[in-house]
């Protein structure tokens, strides 16, 4: 049997001979030397697979280290199972662990019944984490069909919201339990191996709770510098309360409410929540006397659609608001920067006219006339003479493009004159108490659903590019989330049931021997945790979410 092993992200390979049977392990193991960074999982012939799988036929293997986002997913899953573990040997099996969200480059996690434990406990707890790693304790697991996973969840209270996820979902045959020193409990993803191969992690004592600190995906082989991030905090618990208003903490709870309530309901108290906070947002900015609101945040944030409905909101306080972005801004196509490949870098802050940026601004600011530019995307340039601006006494400039938090764009603005708002999907609803829905995973499904309605991409070419997204979004956005006055979190709590109907189809039509297709499967597994919402008329037309399905009357 003859392999082809590759590295993630290298264009170099080399092949072995092997007999049937052997495991992806066994070939990290020996050929250890060879990958920059630890790895996690695999792909066998484009199949995503933990490293205990056995190949049995000629195959490509491609090693995924934690800079891959499934493979980040796992060593997420595998160090939380560890933790989990741990903690219940520290502090007792009464102990209740959450994995909540990603904060400060971290899993925030919160345990139960303590209202907080110690820093000696939390120092206790890694110990003993370190521990596992170092034995390299093993994760076994064992596949059982559904309904005798059901009852054996309901043999303890603990897992109330796995069983009523299993008791409305029935996409899932199967259920995998995991078992790590003698604590055993389903997971919907691969583990790796044993404790050793995710052996980069910290804790630290954080508010009312501990992070579990992760290396980035941009570099696995070390910790990040720890950060506040103060906003970021309180805007999770804005939405842990949102949940609870709709008595909706998990998928399981979802589900039901769909199945069995009333989702034109659940729809319009979601809208109505976002709508007072949005309007929470313009109060602010009048009490301020604020005179630019500077709007930023990734890729299918629905920073166009919220920007618009927050000038609808100043109107209403008697303000003008004039929009604009900062696309009109991009230097001229002949003097575009390009990226390693040779395409036009639109990402970065060196693709805009700063020094124009910030003499308009400055010039409006001071009561000028200034003429604005407009960029013509046709012919790669700036076009001016066509709309002359000056700010009178009632009106106020909303600035939204993804630097717009960057000082070294606005901070000509003085501090008293400017309200920053950073934008982003957050707080969508966990699967359970230790499975978090990614935000990453709902934004690529909701631009997925826009690209394809508004500029007739392929699912295939929005995956093929996501990457790239993230990586400019890791330079040139996250890192002035927090150079803000608020965070609005963009996410509706009935947003993925409504954007499966149109997600799944364009999922489906990837095929294994496309580069795309484990991706593809990995969206295609979050929405199966969720139950669709066929009927998507009850959408506000004004909705954050109409900006990606379609009908949207102000973008």
């Amino acid at each position: 049997m003859r392999l082809t092993i590759k590295q993630f992200k290298s264009k170099e390979s080399f092949v072995i001979d092997a007999e049937a049977g052997i495991t992806p392990e066994m070939i990290y193991k020996e050929h250890k030397d060879y990958f920059t960074y630890p790895i996690i999982c695999c792909k066998v012939n484009n199949h995503l697979r933990d490293l205990t799988f056995p190949i049995k036929e000629d195959a490509l293997v491609e090693m995924l280290d934690a800079r891959e986002d499934n493979a980040n997913r796992i060593m997420q899953e595998s160090l939380s199972l560890i933790y989990i573990r741990a903690c219940k040997k520290v502090l007792g099996d009464d102990a209740r662990i959450s994995i909540r969200n990603i904060l400060s480059d971290s899993l925030f996690t919160t345990i139960k019944p303590f209202a907080e434990v110690t820093e000696e406990q939390v120092a206790e707890i890694e110990k003993l984490m370190h521990e596992y790693c170092e034995n390299k304790t093993p994760i076994e697991y064992e596949l059982m069909p559904r309904e005798k996973a059901l009852a054996k969840l309901k043999e303890t209270n603990y897992f109330y919201e796995k069983i009523k996820l299993l008791e409305y979902n029935t996409d899932f045959k199967n259920v995998v339990f995991y078992t790590f020193d003698g604590y055993t409990e389903p997971f919907y993803f691969y583990m790796v191996p044993s404790a050793d191969y995710v052996s980069m992690f910290e804790l630290k004592k954080y508010r009312h709770g501990v992070l579990l600190r992760c290396p980035r995906r941009t570099n696995p082989n070390e910790l990040p510098p720890f950060a506040e991030e103060p906003h970021m905090y309180e805007t999770f618990g804005t939405g842990i309360v949102w949940r609870n208003k709709l008595a909706i903490k998990y998928a399981g709870d979802l589900n039901e409410e769909i199945v069995n309530g009333d989702p034109k309901e659940l729809i319009m108290v979601a809208e109505a929540l976002q709508e007072k906070k949005i309007v929470d947002i313009a109060d602010e900015v009048y009490e301020r006397k604020s005179k630019v609101v500077l709007i930023a945040g990734p890729s299918s944030s629905g920073k166009t659609s919220f920007a618009k409905r927050l000038c609808v909101q100043l109107r209403a306080l008697g303000l003008k608001p004039i929009y604009m972005g900062t696309d009109d801004f991009f230097k001229n196509r002949y003097l575009m920067p390009k990226d390693e490949e040779g395409e036009y870098n639109f990402e970065d802050l060196d693709a805009l006219d700063v020094d124009l940026f910030k003499t308009c601004i400055s010039d409006l600011l001071e009561g000028k006339e200034v003429d604005m530019p407009r960029f013509d995307f046709i012919t790669g340039v700036k076009v001016f003479g066509e709309k002359k601006l000056k700010i009178k006494s009632n009106q106020i400039l909303v600035i939204e493009g993804i630097h717009a938090l960057n000082d070294d764009l606005t901070g000509v603005i003085p501090k008293d004159k400017k309200y920053r708002i950073y934008i982003s999907p957050l707080s969508y609803i966990n699967v359970d108490k230790h499975t978090r829905t990614q935000a990453s995973s709902a934004r690529v499904i909701r631009r997925i659903v826009r690209d394809y309605k508004t500029r007739g991409y392929s699912a295939k070419e929005t995956i093929k590019i996501w990457p790239k997204v993230r990586e400019a979004e890791a330079r040139n956005i996250f890192p002035y989330s927090e150079n803000c006055d608020i965070i609005f979190d963009s996410a509706l709590i009935y947003e993925l049931p409504v954007l499966k109907k149109h997600a799944m189809p364009l999922l489906e039509t990837i095929k294994i021997e496309d580069d795309e297709y484990c991706e593809a499967r990995a969206l295609i597994r979050t929405l199966k945790f969720i139950e669709e919402i066929h009927d998507d008329t009850p959408v506000p037309n004004d909705s954050l979410l109409r900006e990606f399905i379609g009908g949207s009357v102000i973008v």
